[in-house]
């Protein structure tokens, strides 16, 4: 996971990581160095909304968003673009 502070084109999808934003810029603020984030039901979550709940272990919980198009969702959910690839959805 990266957690973005804005939402700028972020080819790390590719590789299977997943590229999030703050719903809430000053939620920015609210990490500090050594903050544990955790990210529960992922899949599901990216599945169904482009909204995620990141606990930020011992303090709170924030928002962040993705911007996932559907294949890029589908990329995603098999790992990254390699292993979509290998699968066979890409039509020649």
């Amino acid at each position: 996971m990266t957690l973005l502070r804005n939402s700028p084109a972020f080819t790390g999808k590719n590789f299977g990581i997943l590229p999030l934003a703050f719903t809430n810029v000053a939620d920015y603020d609210k990490i500090e160095q050594g903050d544990v984030l955790k990210l529960t039901n992922i899949r599901e979550a990216i599945q169904k909304t482009n909204k995620i709940n990141v606990e930020i272990k011992g303090k709170n919980t924030i928002e962040a968003q993705h911007g996932l198009s559907e294949r890029q969702n589908e990329i995603m959910l098999v790992g990254g673009l390699i292993n979509w690839v290998k699968k066979g959805e890409v039509t020649s």
